[in-house]
């Protein structure tokens, strides 16, 4: 147990639910999405993030970045 009683209590319902469903994520979450809705009220929904990509500079092309980057280090480490 820790120190905090209110996650003491999270991880004791959710490991009841756990045993009384068998262990099943997708069952657990079926299971409160329809004690959501029994319960009525407002609900928060939002939408997907969206996909991150990776953008590289079009100055100059990754070899050569990387190229100046590994020697600019090497002859910094030479010069100390």
């Amino acid at each position: 147990m820790s120190d905090n009683p209110i996650l003491d209590e999270i991880h004791r319902i959710r490991a009841e639910l756990s045993d009384r469903l068998g262990g099943d994520i997708q069952t657990i979450g079926q299971h409160l999405h329809e004690l959501q809705a029994k319960r009525g009220g407002p609900t928060v929904t939002r939408p997907p993030k969206p996909a991150r990509t990776l953008i590289l500079s079009e100055k100059r092309p990754t070899t050569e970045r990387l190229g100046e980057a590994s020697t600019t280090s090497t002859n910094r480490s030479t010069a100390q």
